[in-house]
């Protein structure tokens, strides 16, 4: 079963940037959970590491985009 929220915002090219981001990040770390099931034995190792670099897009993305709606 698969899910995916797609959310349509307006803003500065730099939130929009950073959901990319966040986008591109998300797509690592399914990549690695997948590999994971498939018994890949280093996935576990990856998928740490691009679940952390996934959070701190995120986070970039959140600042970015409180940034641009306390501006407007």
């Amino acid at each position: 079963m698969h899910s995916v929220r797609v959310v349509v915002l307006e803003g500065p090219s730099a939130t929009a940037v950073a959901a990319q981001a966040v986008l591109d990040a998300a797509l690592k770390v399914n990549r690695c959970l997948w590999h994971i099931t498939c018994g890949d034995a280093d996935a576990r190792a990856r998928f740490d590491e691009v679940r952390e670099a996934y959070l701190r897009c995120q986070g970039r993305f959140v600042e970015s985009a409180r940034t641009a709606m306390e501006a407007s």
